[in-house]
């Protein structure tokens, strides 16, 4: 769930977007982002560690194209700031253009 939600915060459109930056890590390295035995503990280990290419082993060796884990960090769709985290637009645009690439 994304920080918002767990906050008891409303559901919007950047919660969608969090949860594909979740499924997006799990696909690039067959593991979960964060991991708590419940609700409480989640939301403390969401906002206490941030998912990042250098801090996250298993991203950043994952064997995947930078670009697109780079997708599944902090900086992009797991951003734990809902204003901040990448817009869905912003996304199509990057999978587009990642797609066109290869």
């Amino acid at each position: 769930m994304a920080p918002e939600v767990l906050l008891g915060q409303p559901y919007s459109r950047p919660a969608d977007v969090w949860s594909v930056g979740v499924v997006l890590y799990q696909l690039l390295t067959l593991a979960r982002p964060y991991k708590a035995s419940g609700l409480e503990e989640l939301t403390e280990v969401v906002q206490t560690h941030p998912v990042g290419l250098e801090p996250d082993e298993k991203l950043s060796k994952c064997g995947h194209p930078e670009a697109l884990c780079q997708l599944a960090t902090m900086h992009a769709l797991l951003n734990t700031e809902q204003d901040e985290r990448m817009k869905l637009p912003t996304l199509i645009d990057r999978m587009q253009a990642f797609s066109d690439a290869s």
